[in-house]
Formats: C-alpha cells, sequence, structure tokens
C-alpha cells in the first residue's frame, strides 16, 4: 500500500511540473509598443515586441506593402507593361511627336517651355512637362556660368502620380544624399508593382555646373522609353522619343486603362 502511495505521488508531482512548464512557454511580454492590431507571435504563439501590420505581403501584386508583416488577403493583380494595352485602354498617339515649345526671352538668353496632358479625358491637366535651357555660345563667349540649365521635369495634377525612383550621390565632407527622377522605363517592363510613386515635381534630367549632383537616368538618352503614371488602382504609359546629348523629349503616344 506505501509502494502505490509513493507511486501516485511522483505521478502526480510529474504531471504538475509538466504542467507549469507548459503554462511557463511564453516569457511576460514587457513593450512599449502600442499596437493598434495586436503584437506577432512567434512559433509557440508567444507575443513579441513587434506590432502586426496588416496588407498584401506577395511582392508580385500591384498593392505590394513592403511594411506588412500579416497577409489580410488584399493583394490585387493588375498586370501594366510598358508599351502594351488592350481594349480597356485610352490610347493617345500623337504623329508626328509632341515637342515642348520653348519660348525664348527678348534676349535670347535663355528659354523656357511647358506641355500640358490630360490623360483621362475629363478635361483637367493631369501631367505638366516643364523645360529651361540657355544660349549655349551666349556663355561661352562671355565664358560665364548660367543660372537656368537645360532641363525638364513633370509636375502631376488631378491625383495622378508617376513612377519615380532615388539617385543617390556622394555630397561631399563624408556624407551622402539622393534625389528623385522621373523612372526611366524599357518597353514591356511592368509598371504596376513599382514601389515609388510621386505626386509633385521631379525632373527626368537637370544639367548642372557641378558633377556631384546627379543629371538624372534621362540625360543624353537616346531612343524610345516610358514614364509609369497611376491613379486611384488605375495605370498607364507614357511614350517618349529621346535624340541624345542637348535633345529635350518628345511624347509620341499616351495609354491609360479606363477601368480598375
Amino acid at each position: 500500500m506505501r509502494k502505490i502511495l509513493v507511486i501516485l505521488f511522483i505521478i502526480f508531482i510529474g504531471c504538475e511540473k509538466n504542467e507549469v512548464e507548459e503554462e511557463n512557454l511564453c516569457d511576460e511580454l514587457i513593450c512599449e509598443l502600442v499596437c493598434e492590431d495586436g503584437y506577432i507571435l512567434d512559433e509557440n504563439g508567444c507575443e513579441l515586441c513587434q506590432c502586426t501590420v496588416f496588407g498584401c505581403t506577395d511582392i508580385d501584386a500591384t498593392n505590394y506593402y513592403e511594411l506588412a508583416n500579416t497577409d489580410n488577403e488584399s493583394c490585387i493583380y493588375n498586370y501594366v507593361y510598358a508599351g502594351v494595352y488592350d481594349e480597356t485602354f485610352i490610347v493617345t498617339e500623337f504623329s508626328p511627336p509632341l515637342n515642348i515649345e520653348i519660348v525664348w526671352d527678348k534676349d535670347n538668353i535663355y528659354g523656357f517651355g511647358s506641355l500640358s496632358l490630360d490623360v483621362d479625358g475629363n478635361d483637367i491637366d493631369d501631367l505638366v512637362f516643364n523645360l529651361s535651357n540657355y544660349n549655349l555660345d551666349y556663355f561661352q563667349k562671355l565664358q560665364i556660368t548660367p543660372y537656368y540649365f537645360p532641363s525638364t521635369g513633370i509636375t502631376p495634377y488631378d491625383n495622378f502620380e508617376f513612377a519615380f525612383i532615388e539617385v543617390g550621390f556622394y555630397a561631399g565632407l563624408g556624407s551622402y544624399s539622393s534625389t528623385d527622377f522621373v523612372h526611366k522605363i524599357n518597353y514591356q517592363d511592368r509598371i504596376d508593382n513599382l514601389p515609388l510613386w510621386k505626386e509633385n515635381y521631379a525632373a527626368l534630367f537637370q544639367e548642372n555646373p557641378t558633377y556631384i549632383f546627379p543629371f538624372g537616368p534621362w540625360y543624353s538618352a537616346d531612343g524610345t522609353y516610358y514614364i509609369g503614371i497611376r491613379k486611384d488602382n488605375k495605370f498607364g504609359w507614357i511614350e517618349i522619343e529621346m535624340n541624345g546629348l542637348n535633345t529635350f523629349p518628345k511624347i509620341k503616344k499616351v495609354a491609360f486603362q479606363t477601368i480598375d
């Protein structure tokens, strides 16, 4: 009888120990983060000091959200490629291509130009191209530095955005910086999943008196390239013709989705 009691006692203690171990599987979470959607759980179901961020986690999706760590089944797939369109697009082709007309000042020293595009056909200017130029012969003769340099940029309106890239450069004294330029896209490159979109001005290229600051990806480009554009969940592109150094973009074609 005494042996039976001892065995039962050992079994009881062992079970109690296992139950305690299971209850203490997760350490007490001490975290200063305030998470609206709770904390991330590890493989044991224990909370980590990391907020749950819901969103689309598929990098191939149109609305991929790089900060999301928990997929919420919201992914959208809307494949749009530069230079490619079907019956769901509004397409406007310009023949000959549109030039941005330059108006020179009275002394023929500086020239400026602008061109507006109504991409979605609602009679509102959606994108405005601006350029500047200078009389090279004038400044070479006087051997002085101009105030304005050759450049072309875009300003979007009416909730439009365009794809851009960040270009880093050495700013001196051991520091680095970056500036934004319009993304120069090749034919058939995918547009809808590009990560960076801009709702204010950026240059295609901008010449400047120092080689520290980048001139931009469109500077001296030669050939046909594309600018990615979007508004809400609709995407499109602008086909641009470039003709090398000291030339400005010509607009050949614009395509934009008519449905989401």
